[in-house]
């Protein structure tokens, strides 16, 4: 992997996040553009939304990891 790769692969997955972000921010409001207020659903959401995060950001550790067992 080359660092050209391993910023590739920081860059897709920040930009997944970013776009996470946003959704949530959109996913947390009713559709008349109030928050949401039951904990339950809120959890729910934040869940779903952390679960995805995750992933991306265990992507860029192994991506790193990669990166370091090759170059050492």
């Amino acid at each position: 992997m080359t660092l050209e790769q391993l910023s590739r692969i920081y860059f897709l997955a920040t930009a997944r996040i970013s776009e996470g972000s946003a959704e949530l921010y959109e996913a947390v409001h009713d559709e008349k553009g109030s928050p949401i207020l039951d904990e339950k659903q809120l959890s729910e959401i934040t869940n779903k939304y952390s679960r995805s995060f995750r992933i991306e950001l265990d992507l860029m550790r192994a991506a790193l990891n990669e990166y370091n067992e090759q170059h050492g």
